[in-house]
């Protein structure tokens, strides 16, 4: 079991929160699937598929993510209470 004086437990449990993952699904099912499958007939690699067709699409969905994570473990005062007893990890609320 880990410490749980780390940030590890302050980040790690929102990761897969489910509107997230609904986000990002909901977007994926837009992308046409022509773009991956002509850029792979053409001879492109995965790490070039990712890097140059994959990112550009995802860049808003996965900046969209990020800020609502951010809001979202911002706010949550409770949860570092709960899960720190030193101060050093505390994070300050602006409310």
């Amino acid at each position: 079991m880990r410490n749980p004086n780390e940030s590890f437990a302050l980040i790690t449990p929102d990761m897969a929160n489910p509107l997230g993952i609904l986000l990002i699904r909901q977007f994926a099912i837009d992308v046409p699937d022509n773009f991956f499958e002509s850029s792979s007939i053409d001879g492109c690699k995965e790490f070039i598929i990712f890097w140059h067709i994959f990112l550009p699409f995802y860049t808003p969905t996965i900046s969209t993510r990020a800020i609502l994570q951010f809001i979202n473990r911002r706010n949550n005062l409770f949860w570092q209470l709960i899960v720190t007893n030193t101060q050093n990890l505390e994070r300050c609320s602006s409310h």
